[in-house]
């Protein structure tokens, strides 16, 4: 009931969306935490880590798993499975590079592949910046609207993904981000982005009540590398979505 299209329309039940993904979320990331430590999925201190113990890199898993929960439930797709295939294609990436510590040379190849892909099957692509330096709009062809996207594509999920090493830190910037843009997307009647993006949200506050040092004097988990891509990639589809075409959210 809580993602039926038809009663979406007003603030009580995104609201009501965002609880009901936060408790899933909240629910299974102890489940997802013991299923870790078994199977050596966790970050363990070194030069460079400054955490005591090992850490279950389970947040990007609770909050992949929380969208498709949503996505299962809902009366028709609510996120474009070229995005969840993209996000799925991150998430193993991270989990080999969180086992392999992968060269950033191989990160940075799957990374522009993704972001090629993105474009070329969905046609999510930057193709108009606006009148930045006043005048009319500075429009892209085609070509330059791809190198352009991928340029700044894989700058957004570099840029989440360096930012996750203080705790609570990309999370937090990640759930206001996505929130107010569930905000614009739900004042505009994008019913389906508005639900997505407060999914997103409500599941990335469960993390932040394990990672920010709530439940103990530690954090009890944390967004892993594949984690940060995929809600980079999430958070560059989205903005470049609602802010082209003729009709843009913002």
């Amino acid at each position: 009931m809580l993602v039926d299209k038809g009663s979406v329309n007003d603030a009580v039940a995104y609201m009501l969306t965002v609880i009901f993904a936060t408790l899933f979320c909240a629910a299974i990331i102890p489940v997802l935490g013991k299923l870790a430590v078994a199977y050596g999925l966790t970050d363990k201190p070194d030069s460079r880590k400054r955490h005591l113990g090992e850490i279950p890199l389970v947040g990007g898993i609770a909050v992949f798993a929380t969208l498709l929960a949503f996505e299962f439930i809902s009366q028709g797709p609510l996120v474009p499975p070229v995005l969840l295939a993209l996000c799925l294609v991150l998430v193993i990436l991270g989990v080999v590079d969180d086992y392999m510590d992968l060269s950033a040379r191989c990160r940075l190849c799957f990374q522009v592949a993704v972001a090629v892909l993105m474009v070329v099957f969905t046609d999510v692509r930057i193709e108009s910046i606006g009148a930045l330096f006043g005048g009319e709009s500075i429009r892209f062809g085609y070509t330059a609207s791809l190198l352009f996207t991928v340029i700044c594509a894989v700058g957004v999920i570099n840029a989440i993904n360096m930012i996750d090493g203080l705790d609570g830190l990309s999370g937090s910037l990640l759930a206001v981000t996505l929130s107010s843009m569930g905000v614009l997307a739900m004042a505009h009647g994008d019913a389906d982005t508005a639900l997505t993006l407060f999914v997103i949200s409500g599941s990335l506050l469960a993390f932040l009540f394990y990672n920010s040092r709530v439940v103990g004097k530690r954090a009890a988990i944390f967004l892993g590398a594949y984690g940060s891509m995929m809600l980079g990639l999430i958070l560059v589809w989205y903005l470049v979505d609602m802010t082209q075409g003729a009709d843009p959210v913002m």
